[in-house]
């Protein structure tokens, strides 16, 4: 049986018997729902509380189905629609060495469609794994800051760049 649960990643979303929303570390505390579509309305009226959540598939007894295998066809097609170009990385790549990611990862609940893919190099996949790509975004910001410190560049010209960046990425 399918069912469905609120998540940031690190906390999850458990409604009380008064209708209260509480988060939660707790995965066996976690309000589960039978419909994605259930899990999506609590999110959309709680747009506050719930910013950064989504929903995510738990699977029991191998009720979730396999990823599809796609053709060198569907690989070729989104290859041209992305120019050749890493969705992840920007930078050229292979037809030969095209990986295909799901952008909305389907540990996140993304569909498992050729609307939800992408082509990007297996290591850029690997990278992303299954991190919303926000999350990607801000992962790769905060090592990259962390590098930079590590490096113990020119103090002003690091705190310069530091705001900088916090201010527009």
């Amino acid at each position: 049986m399918k069912e469905y649960i609120i998540t940031n990643g690190c906390h999850y979303i458990s409604i009380t018997d008064t209708g209260k929303i509480i988060k939660t570390r707790d995965l066996m505390s976690a309000t589960r729902y039978a419909l994605e579509v259930d899990a999506h309305r609590v999110i959309n009226s709680n747009a506050e509380k719930c910013k950064g959540y989504h929903t995510l598939l738990l699977c029991n007894n191998n009720s979730c189905k396999k990823r599809k295998i796609y053709s060198s066809d569907v690989k070729r097609i989104l290859y041209i629609h992305a120019n050749g170009i890493c969705a992840i990385c920007g930078k050229p790549l292979q037809l030969q060495e095209v990986s295909l990611d799901h952008y909305i990862p389907l540990s996140r609940g993304g569909a498992d469609d050729i609307e939800n893919l992408e082509v990007t190099h297996t290591s850029c996949n690997r990278i992303k794994s299954d991190l919303l790509p926000e999350e990607l975004t801000s992962e790769l910001m905060d090592i990259l800051m962390y590098q930079i410190e590590k490096k113990g560049c020119h103090k002003l010209r690091w705190n310069i760049a530091k705001f900088m960046l916090k201010e527009f990425c």
